[in-house]
């Protein structure tokens, strides 16, 4: 999209998971249970489609790493990600 290759795919995943998720808290406490499950898996959506497009760009980072250094980008991004997820 516009000459980028995952940009564009981060940003829209998050965009639209983000919109979903504004437009559920905007019904307040009257949602129907179907319509917040229905809701939740499509902010889901875009939140693994804009996790796949950085693993993409985690892989090209991570091949144009020198033979040396390969893997440690990877380590510390995912280390990252995991200490986030606890705290």
């Amino acid at each position: 999209i516009f000459g980028y290759k995952r940009k564009p795919y981060i940003v829209i995943g998050w965009l639209f998971c983000a919109g979903v998720l504004i437009s559920l808290a905007k019904e307040g406490n009257e949602v129907h249970p179907r319509h917040l499950v229905i809701m939740l898996a499509m902010a889901n959506m875009g939140y693994v489609w804009a996790d796949v497009a950085a693993d993409g760009f985690m892989v090209w980072v991570a091949h144009r790493e020198p033979i040396e250094k390969r893997g440690k980008m990877q380590t510390l991004v995912y280390s990252c990600s995991k200490l986030g997820q606890i705290a």
